[in-house]
């Protein structure tokens, strides 16, 4: 039986690509209504490994650009990523935030409340 032969690099970056166009269709609502340049904050799954929650962050600033994206919670809207699917939005995540819009599949736009 012959051995199947390996990955081209073209059909590694095809199934690549494929990869970041699904990532990047989970935000194509919240990049309607976020702003088209500045900075937000973000807040991610406590639920992930540190490597995995390093790669959610690492996407989102791609699909997000030219936004800038900070992991933190000190700026007036906050991007929420639960690539676990947390739905409802974990209440950990709404301390001190409101929830602007769930968009249902892991991704939320939050704002800081004020007077905080």
């Amino acid at each position: 039986k012959a051995l199947p032969f390996p990955q081209t690099l073209f059909e590694s970056w095809v199934h690549h690509q494929d990869q970041i166009s699904r990532y990047e269709a989970r935000f194509t609502g919240l990049k309607e209504i976020l702003p088209s340049h500045g900075v937000v904050g973000y807040i991610g799954s406590r639920n992930l490994s540190p490597e995995h929650a390093k790669l959610h962050y690492g996407l989102t600033t791609y699909v997000l650009s030219p936004i800038r994206v900070e992991q933190s919670t000190k700026h007036e809207l906050i991007v929420g990523n639960f690539p676990d699917f947390e739905n409802p939005i974990p209440t950990r995540a709404m301390d001190g935030l409101t929830l602007i819009r769930n968009f249902g599949n892991g991704v939320a736009l939050l704002k800081r409340n004020t007077g905080e």
